[in-house]
């Protein structure tokens, strides 16, 4: 199954800017591991993952979103288990 992780609300802020992602595509990644750094009205914050699985990267770092987009999905991972 794929978990999609979109950019979450942040105050009044209406969209951000991906800055670094902190793992590639085709990493395992853990529940609550942060996954990218968004800036966000000159704050930057850290999007974690909400479950353990395979990271697909859509947005890409200089990369303009708005509040409710797409960042990436974290899949499950071969085999179906929850370890990263």
């Amino acid at each position: 199954m794929r978990h999609e992780i979109v950019l979450p609300a942040v105050g009044d802020a209406e969209s951000g800017e991906v800055s670094t992602w902190y793992h590639a595509t085709g990493e395992r990644v853990a529940a609550g591991e942060a996954l990218v750094a968004v800036d966000v009205d000159k704050v930057v914050i850290d999007v974690p993952a909400q479950v353990a699985g395979i990271l697909t990267i859509v947005a890409t770092e200089g990369t303009e979103v708005r509040v409710g987009d797409l960042l990436c999905w974290v899949a499950d991972p071969p085999g179906g288990g929850d370890d990263a």
